[in-house]
């Protein structure tokens, strides 16, 4: 007998920094809040302000940088 059980794939979320402060992992830093993970996208516009600081390492599954980001 074979069992087979689908698992759904981590859907991948696109987390934009807003830049309150520098923090990478406040939440309040990011558009929709809370930082990204390892399959998640994240983003700084051209408008990016306070660049992020992580102080550590961290993953992410892909960074966007859109025209004119710093």
């Amino acid at each position: 007998m074979v069992l087979s059980v689908a698992v759904p794939a981590h859907a991948q979320t696109v987390f934009v920094w807003t830049g309150g402060s520098t923090s990478w992992t406040a939440p309040a830093n990011w558009s929709p809040a809370g930082a990204p993970g390892s399959g998640d996208i994240a983003r700084f516009t051209s408008s990016t302000t306070n660049a992020p600081s992580t102080g550590s390492a961290i993953a992410v599954g892909q960074l966007d940088f859109t025209s004119g980001a710093a």
